[in-house]
């Protein structure tokens, strides 16, 4: 009888797996010549040097420099008829000022003239930490430099952002905008702007659950050691479908020792509850770009990426060296 059970067990699940696979409804990624996006004006361009892979290319809006002024790229219509649940990725890069907006919005292309929806933040199932109170900006993570306005961008800033827009396109077909409107501060227009890229829409006849993953190490930003460097993270299996081994991938570079790119499988810590690898020792001035790969066994999959840099620390400048806590003032 409990080896019927079991049969049965596994054969529901197989068919549940079977089912519930989420397809890829429609996509985007900027690599060949030509692209299925609208863009909106002279400031929405192809950009050839940033892509989330090395050679590709990606979308660029710049800042518009008249105050309610926008710009803006427009995805063609996707089909997601057939899916109850629907997901939306995309990994951006958005170096801009908190002085001006942007949006992403959706709307329901199954009917005529319907409104464009700005995508709430109920929705949001990234890691940004502002997007419910302004949406992205500059603050949104500490590597894109938001105490530098005038920064470049630079290619180890790409960060994955997921929505689940279930309740706003399921069983309809959807069309998605990318929008920069300017506020009223002069001179924010300066900033680098807006790149997006991997653009992908996702459906599902059952719920879309990606991982939760929670970095609970801080390398991030400038850090006094050579390592070796251990990555730890919460992360957790949001459906019914195990979780898969995570791995963290990461490239190191040097500008006298060259690059190297690694994959390491993570290991499980029952202590800490926490997945962690451990990147080898690497000179001092090495920058590192890591991303944690999480997915279940039926395809849910989410991304962290961040980075740091090796570097040794250096004097206040005064020549004196203080001793004891920072409530002395014996030095």
């Amino acid at each position: 009888m409990r080896k019927i059970f079991t049969l049965l067990c596994v054969l529901f699940f197989s068919i549940y797996v079977a089912q519930g696979q989420a397809t890829l409804v429609g996509s985007e990624y900027f690599d060949s010549q030509q692209h299925t996006f609208q863009l909106g004006g002279s400031d929405a361009t192809i950009n050839n040097r940033y892509s989330v892979v090395n050679n590709g290319r990606s979308v660029h809006l710049l800042i518009p420099s008249q105050i309610g002024n926008t710009i803006s790229v427009t995805t063609p219509v996707y089909d997601c008829s057939n899916a109850n649940y629907v997901v939306l990725k995309f990994h951006h890069i958005c170096k801009v000022s908190s002085a001006d907006t942007v949006l992403i919005e959706v709307r329901d292309a199954t009917l005529y003239g319907a409104p464009w929806i700005v995508i709430p933040d109920s929705i949001y199932l990234g890691n940004a930490s502002n997007y419910g109170k302004s949406g992205f900006n500059e603050n949104s993570y500490p590597t894109w430099l938001p105490d530098s306005a005038m920064a470049m961008a630079n290619n180890n800033w790409w960060k994955q952002e997921i929505f689940d827009i279930t309740n706003i396109v399921s069983l309809a077909k959807a069309e998605f905008r990318f929008t920069i409107k300017k506020g009223t501060i002069t001179g924010s227009d300066m900033s680098f702007g807006w790149l997006i890229d991997n653009f992908e829409v996702w459906g599902s006849p059952n719920p879309i659950k990606p991982p939760t993953i929670s970095l609970i190490s801080n390398l991030s930003g400038n850090i006094s050691a050579t390592g070796p460097y251990t990555i730890a993270a919460k992360i957790n299996s949001n459906t019914f479908a195990p979780l898969l081994n995570p791995y963290l991938k990461y490239i190191a570079s040097h500008p006298t020792f060259g690059n190297t790119n690694d994959s390491l499988q993570m290991i499980f810590d029952s202590i800490q509850k926490a997945w962690k690898a451990t990147i080898p020792k690497h000179p001092f001035g090495t920058t590192f770009v890591y991303t944690i790969h999480a997915e279940d066994s039926i395809g849910n999959d989410a991304e962290f990426s961040d980075v740091f840099e090796s570097k040794h620390l250096y004097g206040n400048g005064s020549g004196d060296v203080i001793v004891g806590d920072t409530t002395s003032t014996t030095t």
